[in-house]
């Protein structure tokens, strides 16, 4: 049976990397005593041999524990590397190396503040020791003990804080830049959840538009047949074929707007109404007996796809909410470019619907037809999406006014 091994945890390998500096220490304390033992570095007595093993052993174990108690293991091994300095007379040992590497520990782990004054308080302390076992040695070293003493102990303490400032400059800059990272991915996020939003609210602004427009029509042609069934039967096989117009027109509309959600691209959409559709708009209103009169003035200038929607879309359902909340009225459509007006700096287009008080009972069931309420927020919505305003409610006489004002130009 084959034996699996689960790969070693973080923790573990965390642990092992930060007991790695004691595997090196015991390595050079090691080869440092044979080379002691061997004479290469001159003669020493057996207890001094004996204290620099202690001493390196005790190095060793303190740094295990340097990540725990940092400050406490740096005075550990600062003091236990006191003794070889005095055997060997002031000259660097190994133990100078396990001081840098609690010295560098030290600033990792702590202020900076906090491992700066440790540091020259360890520097300070040994300086004086060296100074002191320099003195002892021969005449000629002697008389340069002081700048050796302070060179060797500013050495032993900076270097591992320049080597730790580096560290953590880079550390910090990788977190910097991580987090720049991650906070850009955020924004890509939510800009995507944005646009998906948009989109499905704009869907959902076309499909309501699309039913309020042929589902009103539908219905003011089944009624007007209804009326027609009793005095002219005849005329009523061409309002039946309208009705069916409509009825497909509006299936294909509404199949070309839910179209937009398929994302494999194979849908093949129809051209979106623009305003230069506003005619046979117009048209086919007049023919399910609304009396609409229409006006364009003005010189037409550039319009965005976006504005051309919003604009056509305005006048549908204002005269959708007119075919059936004011059955009967006079409708006017005016589309005037321009006229010496600015939007934003634009020339601007202005967009009036009108209608006059009802002048009879409702002739349609009211209730089959899609309420007006979200029509009127889709339109301030469509407007604002262009930079617009629109501005809608009751007149004077009793009747019903929409305007719509958007820059023409650079307009979405």
């Amino acid at each position: 049976m084959n034996t699996m091994h689960a790969p070693a945890s973080p923790s573990a390998l965390s642990r092992l990397w930060r007991a790695l500096p004691v595997v090196v220490i015991l390595a050079l304390a090691t080869v440092y005593v044979l080379t002691v033992s061997a004479g290469i570095l001159g003669a020493v007595t057996a207890a001094e041999f004996w204290v620099i093993v202690t001493a390196l052993v005790g190095q060793a174990a303190l740094l295990a524990a340097r990540y725990r108690w940092p400050l406490a293991v740096l005075l550990g091994v600062i003091v236990l590397d006191w003794p070889m300095l005095m055997i060997w007379h002031g000259e660097v040992t190994v133990g100078s190396a396990a001081v840098m590497m609690a010295m560098y520990t030290v600033r990792r782990t702590s202020p900076a503040s906090r491992a700066y004054l440790w540091a020259a308080a360890g520097a300070l302390a040994t300086a004086a020791v060296m100074y002191i076992t320099l003195g002892a040695s021969d005449e000629l070293l002697a008389e340069w003990r002081l700048p050796a003493a302070a060179g060797q102990a500013v050495a032993t303490f900076a270097l591992p804080l320049v080597i730790a400032e580096v560290v953590l400059v880079q550390t910090r800059l990788a977190t910097v830049l991580r987090e720049r990272a991650e906070l850009a991915e955020r924004d890509r996020e939510r800009n995507a959840r944005e646009a998906v939003q948009l989109e499905r609210n704009l869907i959902a602004r076309e499909l309501h538009d699309i039913a309020a427009h042929h589902l009103t029509g539908i219905i003011l042609t089944n009624q007007a047949a209804r009326a027609l069934l009793k005095r002219d039967p005849d005329q009523v096989s061409g309002y039946l074929d309208t009705i069916q117009t409509e009825a497909r027109t509006a299936l294909e509309n509404v199949r070309q707007t839910v179209g937009l959600l398929r994302t494999d691209g194979e849908t093949d959409l129809a051209p979106a109404p623009a305003l230069s559709d506003l005619p046979q708009l117009i048209a086919e209103y007049r023919e399910r007996g609304l009396a609409i009169e229409f006006a364009e003035t003005g010189e037409r200038v550039a319009l965005g796809p976006i504005a051309g929607i919003s604009a056509y879309r305005t006048v549908q359902e204002s005269l959708a909410n007119a075919a059936k909340h004011a059955p009967g009225s006079a409708c006017a459509v005016t589309v005037e470019w321009g006229g010496g007006d600015t939007v934003a700096g634009l020339p601007s287009l202005r967009i009036s619907v009108t209608n006059t008080q009802a002048t009879r009972a409702a002739a349609i069931e009211t209730s089959l037809i899609p309420a007006g309420g979200n029509g009127l927020i889709g339109m301030r919505e469509r407007a604002a999406l262009t930079g617009g305003t629109l501005v809608a409610g009751p007149r004077v006489d009793g009747g019903w006014a929409v305007e719509l004002t958007i820059p023409a130009e650079s307009s979405p």
